[in-house]
């Protein structure tokens, strides 16, 4: 990289996304001047799993102001066998930020890691399950929690589509729940309710989204 915009600079970021062997990196929030002058910006990074043997990230301590580079890994980080995995707080050198590339020139020390998929500095689990359409299945839900909490990191349990059900069906399923040793948040994407207690949860943690298909981890 040879262009006017390339600076000699070693910032930090984030990883948020793997592709082939080119890594995009967020870099950390300081650096956010740098995406006014470029055009460069960030996007969030949703990945939602519906098996409990496969868990995705979502890096949700960065800020939707900060840019976004594609980088590729060093030589030198090849040849030591150094894996550069979604989550990984990384040093990023040579950053083009006119055409939004750079290099990753090293990893910092991991403070957890999953292996399935390969995530790096995981602070916590959310499993979202849906109350009503579909239906909460009992059996499914422990499946997921004794994978979640096989991994050894925070698990929250969040329940969608709450306003489909009745407070009596609301407290039974809490009560089971509770019985089990865990402490649910109920949620309505639809008609917005406990959605800013979620955002409170998510804020600067990289957080892993589970659960089954049609639930609403997507919205």
């Amino acid at each position: 990289m040879t262009g006017k915009s390339v600076s000699t600079k070693q910032l930090l970021g984030t990883v948020v996304a793997v592709q082939a062997n080119f890594y995009r990196v967020q870099m950390d929030e300081e650096e956010g001047v740098r995406s006014q002058e470029s055009g460069v910006r960030s996007s969030e990074i949703i990945e939602s799993s519906s098996s409990p043997s496969s868990l995705s990230p979502v890096p949700c301590h960065l800020s939707p102001s900060s840019p976004i580079l594609l980088c590729t890994r060093r030589t030198r980080l090849k040849k030591i066998g150094q894996q550069v995995m979604v989550g990984d707080r990384v040093i990023v050198e040579e950053p083009d930020w006119t055409d939004g590339r750079g290099a990753v020139s090293e990893v910092l020390p991991r403070h957890s890691q999953l292996n399935r998929p390969a995530i790096a500095n995981v602070n916590q689990i959310l499993l979202v399950f849906a109350v009503a359409d579909p239906p909460l299945e009992p059996i499914q839900l422990s499946r997921f929690l004794i994978k979640a909490e096989s991994t050894g990191v925070d698990v929250l349990l969040c329940l969608n589509k709450c306003d489909l059900i009745s407070l009596e069906e609301k407290q039974q399923i809490n009560d089971r729940l509770l019985a089990w040793g865990y402490q649910p948040l109920f949620i309505s994407v639809q008609n917005h309710i406990n959605i800013n207690q979620i955002a409170t949860y998510l804020q600067d943690k990289i957080t892993v989204i589970a659960g089954p298909s049609g639930v609403g981890k997507s919205s």
